[in-house]
This record gives structure tokens, sequence and C-alpha cells, in this order.
């Protein structure tokens, strides 16, 4: 395996490689045994808050994003992901196209998958729930791979809120 400037990870062998080589040193603690370091960190404990986040993807998300403060806000942390339409624009017309699929592919996987697992059970949280509500909204207007991305994105921009208080 080779290491570049973005880590792909592909299995559970591969994690203990990214985990060692991350930027703010959670080292192998977190490659052993992600469930104990979530339960013992405070960070973690509000990541694994948000919906779709568990502590597999939230403690890889934490090693790979490092420090949220580098973003001015949600927009770019999703932006940096990958998890936002690429742009093109000529005459003063600006079309959207696919998502850029810029940044740490395992990072926008993980946050794709998760955001996967809440809009299949979506329909089992309360009814004022208001993240309930918005994927309701949006999977009666969009394709169900349409409103995994947007959910996504939506996942990502709550991640750096919660990263940068």
């Amino acid at each position: 395996m080779q290491l570049r400037h973005n880590l792909r990870i592909h299995n559970a062998d591969n994690y203990a490689l990214f985990a060692s080589h991350a930027h703010i040193g959670l080292g192998r603690l977190v490659a052993s045994q992600p469930a104990a370091f979530a339960r013992e960190d405070p960070l973690m404990q509000l990541l694994l808050t948000i919906p779709g986040i568990g502590p597999i993807n939230g403690t890889a998300l934490l090693a790979g994003i490092c420090d949220a403060s580098q973003f001015r806000r949600g927009r770019d942390l999703a932006a940096w992901l990958g998890l936002v339409p690429r742009q093109y624009s000529t005459g003063g017309k600006t079309r959207l196209l696919g998502i850029s699929k810029h940044g740490n592919r395992h990072l926008r996987v993980m946050l794709i998958h998760g955001a996967r697992a809440v809009l299949r059970v979506a329909d089992k949280r309360p009814a004022e729930d208001g993240l309930r509500r918005w994927v309701e909204r949006i999977t009666v207007r969009k394709h169900a791979n349409v409103a995994v991305m947007a959910l996504a994105n939506k996942l990502a921009r709550i991640l750096c809120a919660v990263l940068q208080r």
C-alpha cells in the first residue's frame, strides 16, 4: 500500500496505518480501540450525538479533519470533502454538475454511508424532529441518491459546527 497525500483506507487493517499518521496524533489508541476512545474523549462524545456518526467514522473524521478552525464555515468543510456540486459557468450562466469528489475519498464515503443510514431510519425519528422533516421534504422532491448526497453535505456542515465550538 502506498501512502499519498490522501490516505486511502479500504479495510480495518489499513485503519491503524491511517490513525498512526494522523496530524493530531491520535495514534494507535484510536486504531486499536475506536469505541474505547469514543467513550473517553469529550469531543468524540459530541460527534457521536450527530446522526450517522459512529465511533469508527467519528474517529476517522476527527483524525482527518484535524483542526476545524481552518474552515471558515461548514460549506468550506463540505467542499474540502468533495460533497458540493461542481460548477460550470459561461456567459453569466451557472450550471451545477455532479459532486466534485475532491478531498479525502475515505472520509467522503464514510459520511455518505452515514447519511444513507440516517435516510433509511429517518421515519423512525420523532415526528417533530427537524432532521426528519428535512429528510421527508427532500426525498419527495429528489432521487434517493441525490437526497443522500444532500444529507451528507448537511452532516458535514453540522460536523464542522460541532468541531468549531
